[in-house]
């Protein structure tokens, strides 16, 4: 039998809503990417970030991170699907593709296509080049970088 299945390594991501956008985590396993719900910031939030600029964005942000993303690969796939109702896992095989493009200095747009959704995000440069083997390594042929 193989081994268990456990996080390998992820990143916040954030997609558009038509209010506000929503934030989550991007996590790699052994056999499949999952995408596990981080907060939705509405208009009180982008009130406020309106105000005081990118400051704002930042305020309990990034401290936070990395706390959350060990906390996160301490947990076994099965526990951090049932930590929210909207988690939700992707096989591998299930994938179609994973595009990765530059969207500026320090941003990328990342497309994950499946048999039966597309979801769309934006992540950090950094940490989207920190797991950049383990995704080329777990979607053989299926991902690509533009940048």
């Amino acid at each position: 039998m193989g081994e268990e299945d456990r996080v390998l390594g992820g990143f916040e991501a954030e997609t558009p809503l038509n209010i506000g956008s929503e934030r989550f985590y991007l996590l790699f396993t052994r056999t499949q990417v999952i995408l596990a719900h981080a907060a939705k910031l509405g208009k009180e939030s982008m009130a406020f970030s309106n105000i005081l600029g990118a400051l704002a964005k930042g305020i309990g942000a990034s401290p936070r991170k990395p706390e959350m993303l060990g906390k996160l690969a301490a947990l076994s796939p099965e526990a951090i699907l049932e930590l929210d109702k909207d988690n939700f896992g992707v096989g591998y095989d299930q994938v179609v593709s994973i595009t990765v493009r530059r969207a500026g200095r320090e941003k990328v747009d990342l497309a994950l296509v499946t048999r039966d959704r597309k979801v769309a995000v934006s992540a950090s440069l950094i940490a989207v080049q920190g797991l950049r083997e383990i995704i080329m390594e777990k979607l053989l042929g299926k991902a690509v970088f533009e940048f």
